[in-house]
């Protein structure tokens, strides 16, 4: 805070500072030799550069590990909505096994039930056949199949296609 009209700054006691007149001391830099002059302008240099050095390397550190820190929660991130789209899937392959297994059982029903009708439509028609050739041969039914009927050797085919021997 300038207050006094040729520049000095006032001081506590109220006396007003100015700038001092060049000391012994500032005499004696004059008089120094350039190369001590040069060495002691480049250790100081050097105190700034490491200094400096040190500031950036600690910037630089704290820089890397806030990246680090942020790639890390970005890589929770993604295997989260990785897991999650795994659980997705998950479910709809369960889904559309459940279907494929449910339509694969109907379809198994319909086969077993074509199956079951082809084989009594064979049964019926192989009977028929059997008892028509019986009726002409005009046998009884045991006769054709030893075992059968043994109480009564005389017992024919009871079917609609047969009638019974006299």
């Amino acid at each position: 805070m300038l207050d006094h009209e040729n520049g000095g700054r006032r001081r506590v006691d109220g006396m007003v500072a100015v700038a001092a007149e060049p000391t012994a001391k500032c005499a004696k830099k004059d008089k120094e030799d350039p190369l001590v002059r040069r060495r002691n302008e480049l250790v100081l240099l050097d105190a700034n550069a490491r200094a400096e050095g040190e500031r950036r390397g600690k910037e630089l550190v704290r820089e890397a590990k806030l990246e680090a820190k942020r790639i890390k929660q970005e890589a929770k991130l993604e295997a989260k909505r990785i897991k999650r789209e795994a659980k997705l899937e998950a479910k709809r392959i369960k889904r559309e096994a459940k279907v494929r297994a449910k339509r694969l059982k109907q379809e198994a029903k319909v086969a077993a039930q074509r199956l079951k009708q082809e084989a009594t439509g064979t049964f019926a028609e192989d009977l028929r056949s059997v008892c028509k050739d019986l009726k002409a041969a005009n046998r009884s039914w045991g006769a054709c199949f030893p075992g059968f009927g043994r109480r009564s050797s005389t017992r024919t085919c009871t079917k609609t296609a047969c009638s019974p021997s006299p």
